[in-house]
């Protein structure tokens, strides 16, 4: 076991404190570039201040605080107390830092970092990637024990907040977290995320949304969708099929494929249920309520169906009502007639004024 005291290393110039360097072989020491480099482990058992660059062959361990002024560059792992480094920190190791983590120059490394502290990067941003050739990718993981003991419910898992400064501090405007949200145990770990933001005039961040263990999403206040000026804005879909949308002008569908993305002039138009008013094109005034009521009314006007297929055959009439199960449901041609009932005027197809009560 060889030692380098203090003193060996002021002559020759390296400006490190240590009270002891001990490695398996001697140091590699070169003053003209005040580097220490080791192809093996460099070991400091107490705090380490090098004026410019460190460079280890293998394994940097430190039992202290780290202070480089210069660059850090480690082929092999890196275990040290807290860690200030003025320069560039490059580990093709992993590393594990019991303290807090500062680097004003880029961080690469090529294995894990665990940081027991804070990590502050003051240049640059936090790149993660993943060269491997196969299919997973390696998580940004965060880790929360009760002294190495179970979390239990309400505890925070892990949190990132975004902050600006406003000329006195650094104040919050949006932050997300997750949190245990449930009783936990072996195998299993109920989870819960929760996005906040900011009012104008605070900077203490409000809940605005939930994600439950459930999957349940619960809005805090309320959804704002764009009006559906085009087929890619302001829908809202179920499996992939238009759900709930305003498409056109001053429209409003309600159910599974309601209305429609390719009408022309259509307005003021209001179809619920599925397949309600599906073939609009240039027809306005229209109301159908119910499964496939109106469902291929084209360029007819001021028409009024009520329950499951009513009017469904009607496509240019126009100033019809029928209201019931099937009523008038397949009038083709004809308008100004009236149903009332299920089924009522289910065998006509074409005619004008008529008006229909009760069971066909």
């Amino acid at each position: 076991m060889y030692k380098t005291t203090l003193a060996f290393l002021l002559a020759a110039t390296i400006p490190l404190i240590s009270e002891e360097f001990r490695a398996p072989r001697p140091p590699f020491i070169d003053p003209a570039e005040n580097q220490i480099a080791s192809h093996e482990i460099t070991y400091f058992p107490r705090d380490v201040a090098i004026a410019r660059n460190l460079q280890v062959g293998g394994e940097i361990m430190v039992s202290g605080d780290v202070a480089i002024a210069g660059d850090l560059s480690v082929a092999g792992s890196v275990n040290t107390g807290p860690l200030t480094v003025s320069g560039f920190f490059d580990v093709e190791g992993d590393a594990l830092i019991s303290g807090d983590l500062l680097v004003e120059q880029d961080v690469t490394i090529l294995g894990d970092l665990f940081v027991d502290g804070s990590f502050t990067v003051t240049l640059g941003g936090i790149i993660i990637e993943d060269s491997s050739n196969g299919s997973s990718f390696d998580c940004l993981k965060f880790r929360k024990s009760r002294n190495n003991g179970p979390v239990i419910s309400g505890d925070t898992l892990g949190c990132i907040s975004f902050q600006g400064f406003d000329g006195a501090s650094f104040a919050s405007g949006a932050l997300f977290e997750a949190l245990v949200a449930g009783t936990p145990g072996v195998n299993d770990m109920p989870g819960e995320f929760r996005f906040y933001t900011s009012p104008d005039g605070l900077a203490f961040p409000t809940l605005r949304l939930r994600i439950t263990e459930a999957g349940v999403v619960d809005v805090i206040r309320n959804i704002n969708m764009r009006d559906s000026f085009t087929a890619n804005d302001g829908i809202l879909t179920k499996e992939g099929v238009r759900f709930l949308h305003n498409f056109g002008n001053a429209n409003t569908f309600l159910g599974v494929a309601a209305g429609n993305t390719t009408m022309t002039s259509a307005s003021l138009n209001t179809g619920v249920g599925v397949n309600a008013l599906a073939g609009l094109s240039t027809g306005s005034y229209n109301v159908g309520i119910g499964n496939d009521a109106l469902a291929n009314v084209f360029d007819g006007d001021a028409n009024t169906g009520l329950g499951h297929f009513a009017l469904n055959g009607a496509v240019s009439n126009a100033a019809n009502t029928a209201v019931g199960y099937q009523a008038l449901a397949f009038l083709i041609s004809g308008n100004d007639n009236t149903a009332l009932g299920a089924r009522t005027g289910f065998t006509v197809t074409s005619g004008q004024s008529g008006t229909f009560i009760g069971f066909s």
